[in-house]
């Protein structure tokens, strides 16, 4: 093989310019395998970390050499992280529920945050109005669970639900001023 066809080869197998490709084959004697494994060694290469072994039979450095690799299969990690996070996803929308209290107090019913979420990506203004007259009314909501049931999370509800259960409050409160004013004396609280 003439000097030229080794310095495109190597070119081409590399990704390193035609200078850097002719200047590693001359300083390995014009072996295509030394001046290979050369650039590597100075990290100059587009391949990942690997060895060339030749076919049986064929001279060592031969062009023929094939390149076994040794790095990681990426696609394999990438996937992996994928399920992982997956995995904490589902974690994180099975295991943390949320809890519908009363105006006692009491849980009336508990449902995970998954179904919240697909209830509010399905219904997403009829939930939100839902859970405003629901709190209005002085119904709450409390989160439990590994990632959820944190007091700060809660105590954040708890203060939204009691500002709307004072606008639910001064709302009955001026209903039941106008009924007295024109006359309607039944109080319905």
């Amino acid at each position: 093989m003439e000097q030229f066809e080794k310095v495109d080869k190597l070119v081409e197998k590399t990704g390193v310019s035609y200078a850097e490709a002719k200047a590693a084959l001359e300083s390995s004697g014009w072996d295509l395998l030394d001046a290979l494994i050369l650039l590597e060694k100075e990290h100059k290469t587009d391949s990942a970390p690997g060895r060339y072994v030749s076919e049986p039979g064929e001279p060592e450095g031969e062009v023929g050499a094939e390149y076994v690799s040794e790095a990681p299969d990426r696609g394999r990690e990438a996937g992996e992280k994928i399920r992982g996070g997956l995995k904490k996803a589902w974690a994180f929308l099975t295991k943390n529920k949320m809890t519908f209290t009363g105006r006692s107090g009491d849980p009336v019913f508990t449902v995970p945050v998954l179904v919240v979420i697909i209830l509010l990506l399905a219904s997403f203004g009829t939930v939100l109005v839902l859970a405003l007259i629901a709190l209005i009314l002085g119904c709450g909501f409390t989160f439990t669970g590994p990632d959820l049931g944190k007091d700060g999370l809660n105590d954040a509800v708890n203060a939204v639900g009691e500002k709307m259960a004072d606008i639910g409050n001064d709302i009955r409160d001026r209903y039941n001023d106008y009924r007295e004013k024109n006359g309607d004396t039944e109080n319905r609280e």
